[in-house]
């Protein structure tokens, strides 16, 4: 792989590896974006990230919430596939937004990236509501990325609060463990579907009122010319009461 560009701040080290096509944004270690313009989809955690917002009506995914942006790699599926009307993308590190700029291209008329807290500008919104609000807040500690807010009840709350009643939550997480513990804080009434990958520890938790719409994941695959076995992952419904047809 091609070291095109490093940086360090503080106590913070920046690369951007080239590798063919694709484009990899790595801070102390820890790979934070992928990004190939020739390949939508490369099997990586940012696919399972995205593909919740496959299994409903993509014209109804206006205003979309992005905390965590790195690279930007889950923006390029969105305008892609989805098309929103507006995203808004939070990051902590203002280097992951010029990078996201400069080797990612990241430069849409409809995103809006964020130089802020992400755990503070939820706090501080008072806006409307959020048709789909991914959450993807990682720290590396010891070279390995650590989910930041995985025990905390009332962030969760906040975050569903900002989701429209019909609209969709998504949370990554970096393993097994790391999303039950999100689940056991949920209320039963919420409709929980995992996302995984069999190369993947990632778990991505997608979290609604109501259960997704029957027949549009295949009809939006089928506009989109996509064919599910090349996507390569698994959803399953986790407090399933009817049968899945996808």
């Amino acid at each position: 792989m091609a070291l095109l560009w490093s940086k360090h701040i503080d106590e913070r080290h920046y690369e951007v590896r080239s590798a063919g096509s694709s484009r990899r944004l790595y801070t102390n270690g820890v790979l934070h974006s992928a990004y190939n313009p020739q390949h939508a989809f490369t099997g990586s955690v940012w696919d399972l990230i995205f593909l919740p917002a496959l299994y409903d009506s993509i014209n109804k995914y206006r205003r979309v919430l992005l905390l965590g942006a790195g690279g930007g790699a889950v923006i390029h599926l969105l305008n892609r596939y989805v098309e929103p009307k507006t995203i808004t993308a939070i990051d902590i590190d203002k280097t992951h937004l010029d990078v996201a700029k400069r080797f990612f291209a990241v430069n849409y008329d409809n995103v809006k990236l964020v130089h802020a807290d992400a755990i503070e500008w939820v706090e501080q919104y008072r806006g409307g509501a959020f048709d789909l609000i991914i959450e993807d807040l990682f720290i590396e500690q010891d070279g390995v990325p650590i989910r930041l807010m995985h025990e905390d009840a009332q962030w969760l709350q906040r975050l569903m609060m900002l989701t429209n009643d019909s609209g969709t939550l998504v949370i990554n997480h970096g393993d097994r463990r790391e999303a039950a513990v999100t689940r056991a804080q949920l209320p039963k009434s919420k409709k929980i579907y995992q996302f995984s990958q069999t190369l993947l520890e990632n778990r991505v938790l997608a979290l609604r009122n109501h259960y997704f719409p029957d027949g549009l994941f295949k009809e939006n695959l089928k506009k989109n010319n996509l064919k599910r076995q090349t996507l390569n992952y698994r959803m399953v419904l986790l407090n399933k009461k009817r049968p899945l047809k996808c």
